[in-house]
Formats: structure tokens, sequence, C-alpha cells
């Protein structure tokens, strides 16, 4: 099996806390999405394998202080199984391997589909809960200057070698709209709820 070798997912913008945002027009930073960590995630479909098998579970994690309450730009770069960097507010900051597979990673239940606000592995539930503006998935490994130059550029989603763009903007409805070509539409589960953002800023 070929080894997953350049992916880099981007989540634009973390946000732990009701109060920084309380604008009700299209004027500022735009939309995102909120998520109460109860049962509200994205689903964006059947996009790859691995059900709840530990083999397709080789990741990275890193330990943070002082992200809660404020945002924060994450960026995961994976150029293989044994090469993956983890950058927050375009910093690299230091992460351990998860699971001792050299298997890829892919993505997982329910149903295969890729997620965003929640993720079930070996038996544990982890839902997400806060606030999320922008995703954007890669098919190349971006250096730190590429990411410290777009972390908070829009984009216009026909870039070289991004292969999927989600920047929450729509108005109303429960479909979020991928911005690339590839069109990877996804659908609210729960009820995760489209908020307009008086402050961006990165800490």
């Amino acid at each position: 099996m070929e080894q997953v070798k350049l992916i880099v997912s981007v989540l634009f913008c973390l946000l732990y806390s009701n109060s920084l945002y309380a604008q009700t027009d299209n004027v500022g930073s735009g939309r995102a999405i909120e998520f109460d960590g109860v049962d509200d995630y994205i689903d964006f479909g059947d996009r790859g394998f691995g059900g709840n098998n530990p083999a397709f579970r080789r990741g990275k994690k890193a330990d943070v202080a002082g992200t809660v309450s404020r945002w924060n730009h994450a960026t995961a770069v994976v150029r293989a199984v044994s090469d993956i960097d983890l950058y927050l507010n375009g910093v690299n900051v230091g992460n351990e391997f998860t699971r001792d597979s050299n298997s890829p990673m892919n993505s997982n239940i329910p149903g295969g589909h890729s997620t965003a606000g929640y993720l079930l592995s070996n038996g544990f539930t982890y839902n997400f809960p806060g606030i999320i503006d922008d995703i954007r998935l890669w098919n190349k490994a971006l250096s730190q200057e590429e990411i410290r130059k777009t972390m908070c550029v829009n984009l216009k989603g026909n870039e070289s070698a991004l292969i999927g763009y989600w920047d929450f903007n729509e108005t109303s409805g429960n479909i979020v709209h991928d911005k690339s070509p590839n069109k990877f539409n996804g659908q609210f589960v729960g009820n995760p709820k489209r908020v307009f953002l008086e402050l961006l800023s990165v800490m």
C-alpha cells in the first residue's frame, strides 16, 4: 500500500470562549461554525478508509499551554508515516508520535467518513467544543514560511495543490461548501451553529 505522503490540514482559528463574538452583520472577520462538544460535527462523506483499526492510528500530538479562550491557527504537515510536524500559530510546537503502527493514517468511523468536530478512535469518542473558522487540505507539505504567509489570508480556492477549502462563510443552511475544484461539500450533523466573528487575531 502506498503511504500517505504529502497531506496538510489547516484548522484556521479555534476559539474556546463564547465571549469574543457578537457581530450580526457581514462586516469584519466573517463567519465560523460553533460546535457544542456533545453531538455536533460536520460529515464530509466517504473520503477514505481505515475503520476502527489501531493499525491506522499513527499520528502525533502536542501539549501546548495557553490555548484556551483565544484564537489559534493549527497546522499538521504529514510527509510520511514517520515524518509529521505540528504547528501552532506558525510555530513548530514539538510533538510526539501516538500509536506504534507503520501504516498510514486514514479516515475512520462513522462509516469511514471524514469529519470535523468529531472523532471516534478505538472506542473513545472526542467531540470538539468551540469554534472553527476555515479548514484547508493540501496535497503537498507546506513549509513553515508558506504556513505563516497564508495562515491569516483568505484563499481563492484555485491555489496549486489545494484539494479542499471550507471557509464556512455560507449565510444559512446545513451544507458547508468546498471552495476547491473537488467540491467535497460537508453536511451538519447535530446542530452546529453559524456565528459571526467580531475578533480575528492570532495570539
